[in-house]
This record gives structure tokens, sequence and C-alpha cells, in this order.
């Protein structure tokens, strides 16, 4: 398997990110924002009509996400407990260790490893770890800087919360909307990932050195090696699955890199972009290794 293919690109975007910050001087605020309120949303809604799997099925990949996202928040925050680092720090490496690139670096590994199978096992952890970012992330990450209260109402009025309550409606009624409209959502919600890329290369381009390099690395092991090892544990004495695709692709979606889209909360909700945005680059440089000794026992 030629992890090169899958992530050159992916470091190219970026690059092109890196390059635009420095000539352009974007705007990263709106960046993000376009992402949170737009683009994310779309992609959101594009994945939930599209998905096609049994009922079965996608409840236990549902139960897993949660379970894995919950375990990991509680790990990471008895760890960051006994630590010094500010609030937001801490906010900002919690939920950097609990979100992983799960689409956009996931999605294609997972087709290029286990074909249409894999990938349609791993739309539905990609949706719910999008469901639990606009939400529990939201909220995480907007009450380091304001009230539950003020958190809890972020959450209420974000975009992709109405994006996936539309989805669930539409799917259970049978009802559907005109093609003009869904054709609109797809091609936004497309838009999303790259952007995404492009506003991580942004946040970079400002950098002269690596900062809290203990903090980054830690989450980095955190990130690409425990939490594929509760994802077994999980696997393995909770649900016992006898899907061995399910099993590798939930395996392969929890060893991911941190999520671009933490850089979102961050920005959004006065985090700390620059842990963020260090977290993502190492883990995502590391990953190459990681994933590829990862992918080759799953296959062997």
């Amino acid at each position: 398997m030629n992890m090169a293919n899958i992530l050159l690109p992916i470091l190219l975007c970026i690059s092109v990110g890196v390059i635009s910050g420095r000539v352009l001087r974007l705007e990263v605020k709106t960046l993000s924002q376009l992402v949170l309120y737009i683009l994310g949303p779309c992609l959101t809604f594009s994945l939930l009509i599209k998905v096609q799997l049994t009922s079965s099925e996608t409840w236990q990949i549902i139960s897993f996400t949660v379970l894995h996202f919950v375990l990991g928040i509680a790990i990471m925050a008895v760890v960051l407990y006994l630590t010094c680092y500010a609030r937001e720090i801490k906010t900002s490496a919690i939920l950097s260790a609990v979100f992983m690139n799960s689409a956009n670096y996931g999605l294609p590994v997972v087709l290029f490893a286990f074909g249409e199978a894999g990938v349609e096992r791993a739309i539905i952890f990609v949706v719910m770890q999008l469901v639990l970012f606009n939400t529990l992330g939201v909220f995480w990450g907007a009450q380091a800087a304001a009230s539950w209260l003020k958190a809890f109402k972020k959450i209420v009025y974000l975009p992709t919360i109405f994006a996936v309550a539309l989805a669930i409606i539409l799917r259970v009624t049978g009802w559907h909307l005109p093609k003009s409209l869904i054709s609109t959502a797809d091609l936004l919600g497309q838009g999303a990932i790259p952007v995404m890329l492009v506003l991580l290369g942004a946040q970079l381009a400002g950098k002269k050195e690596l900062n809290f390099i203990n903090l980054v690395f830690g989450v980095t092991f955190f990130r690409l090696i425990i939490s594929p090892f509760l994802a077994f544990l999980i696997l393995y004495f909770l649900f016992k699955t006898q899907d061995a695709i399910t099993c590798k692709v939930l395996l392969v979606e929890s060893a991911m890199p941190t999520a671009v889209n933490n850089i979102l909360l961050a920005i959004e909700f006065k985090g700390e972009p620059d842990v963020v945005s260090n977290i993502i680059l190492v883990t995502t440089i590391f990953s190459f290794i990681t994933l590829s000794v990862l992918i080759k026992i799953l296959l062997s």
C-alpha cells in the first residue's frame, strides 16, 4: 500500500495554505467561520443522506464511536488535570486527542485498504464524529471561554444540528428535497475538506517554532497509539463483533491523526490555535508510519 499517494495531497493542500497565508495574508477567522457555519453542515448533511447500512451495523458503529469518544475524553481529562497548563490549553489538547481526521484522511485510506464495503462503515463513523464535534466538542470548546449556559446556546444555534435533524427526518419519512438543493449541499460539502486543510496551512504560516513540545508529543502518543489500542479493547471485550471489516475499519479510523477542524473551535472560542496546529502537524507526519504498520497487520 502506497501511503504517500494518500498523504501527499493532504500535505500539498496544507502547503497551499502556508503560502497563501504568508503571501495573501488570509483572514483565518473568516475561513474558520465559513467551514463551521456553511461548508461543514453541508458536508454532514450530504454524508447522512447517502449512507446505506443495516440498522444493527449502524447502531453498533454509533455505539462504538460514542463510547470511544467518552473514554478518550475521560482519560485525557484525568491526565491533563495533573498538569499546570492553562484551561484553554487543556481544552484544546483534549479535543485534539479525541477528534481524529476520519474524513479527508480516513476515508481515502479505508477505501484503498478495504474497498467500498469499508467506506460504507467508515461514513457512519465520520458522521458520528461530526455530530459529536458539533455538539459536545463545541460545548467543551465554548465553555473554556464562557459559561456553560453560553456554551449550550452555541450548540443550539449551530447549523450542523439543523443539518443532522433534517437528514434524519428525510430518511425516516422518506421525503425528498428537490434535486437542485441536494446537489447544492453536495457541492458546498465538497469544499469543506480542502478549505479546512488550507486553513491549517494559513494557521501554520505564522509559526516560527514548535511550542508546548511535551504536550504536543503526549497528545500525539495518545492519538496514534493509545486511541487504536483503546478501540481494540472496546471491540474485543465489549462488542465482540464478528464483522471483520467493521472491526478493521474502526481500528484504522481510531488511529487517524488529529482532525483539522479542531482549529475551528480553537479560533472561534478563543482556545489555543498554536497548540492545535502543532498537534495536527506532528500527528499527521507520524501517522504515515503508524498507519502503515497498523494496516499491514490488519491485511496480513
